[in-house]
């Protein structure tokens, strides 16, 4: 199995590397694991795409080899996490030594997101839309994401759940016009004792919290400081959202692996 890594946390992000190391335990002896990432962190960037300006395409140091010698081959690119998989599905021969053999990628796999990618969040999310990016260009994708409260926990207390849920999406493509989104729980939410469930459901389909604080003496310096009005700071609380019985948000939020089917079109 041939799989393309990308996120919209940027190349050196640890949820890349855990996810890394997860899918050379998946991709079989003959797979390949190949990363093109953004160079830097593009968090809520959606769905934007670079058409006017160059795209560079940069070498990484190689991750460390799995199981059967497969090695994560990785590449940085100054786009966004959509360019990254236009440019590793469209010219995924420049990803290959001189001579090597292999064909085009089986799966694109985005994340592991350092944050909720949950409900509305997947229409704003960098992440999911490197997932939609494959999906409309027919490959079977996911989008994979880590709740958290506040800062991050060990990425290790997550790598048996990720390990799971990636063994239940790639023995179930999402099918023509469709991805999936994952989301694990903050480890700290996982009840003492117990083993997280995967839980198929469905995206919640409330708002998000959104509030802003009015700052002062931050912003752009090139505004003459006589023509701003106010000066706003994102300031809405994750954690604060709806979250119906049943819905991708209850379930992360519960301490489970909240795993959904997400058809582009009706």
């Amino acid at each position: 199995m041939h799989i393309l890594l990308t996120n919209d946390d940027g190349v050196h992000a640890e949820g890349l590397a855990t996810l890394a190391a997860a899918a050379v335990r998946h991709a079989g002896p003959n797979g390949s694991v190949t990363v093109v990432a953004p160079d830097r962190e593009h968090s809520g960037c959606g769905h934007r795409v670079t058409v006017a300006d160059t795209l560079t395409l940069i070498r990484e140091e190689d991750g460390p080899s799995g199981p059967g010698g497969v090695r994560v081959r990785r590449f940085s690119l100054d786009g966004t996490p959509a360019d990254c998989v236009r440019i590793g599905l469209h010219h995924f021969a420049d990803l290959r030594e001189p001579g090597e053999r292999g064909g085009p990628f089986d799966w694109v796999l985005s994340g592991v997101n350092h944050g909720g990618n949950l409900g509305v969040d997947v229409f704003l999310s960098g992440t999911a839309a490197a997932a939609r990016e494959a999906t409309l260009a027919g490959v079977a994708s996911a989008a994979l994401s880590r709740f958290r409260r506040g800062s991050d926990a060990p990425w290790e207390d997550s790598v048996e759940l990720l390990d799971r849920v990636l063994t239940e999406i790639l023995a179930e493509p999402p099918g023509p016009g469709a991805y999936w989104n994952a989301n694990l729980p903050h480890p700290p939410d996982v009840p003492t004792g117990t083993t997280p469930a995967v839980v198929h459901c469905h995206p919640e389909a409330g708002p998000l919290p959104v509030s802003f604080k009015a700052v002062e003496g931050e912003g752009s310096a090139a505004v003459p400081e006589g023509s701003v009005v106010a000066r706003y700071r994102y300031g809405g609380s994750y954690p604060d959202r709806s979250a119906s019985e049943g819905s991708d948000v209850s379930v992360c939020f519960g301490g489970a692996a909240a795993l959904c089917r997400l058809p582009l079109f009706p």
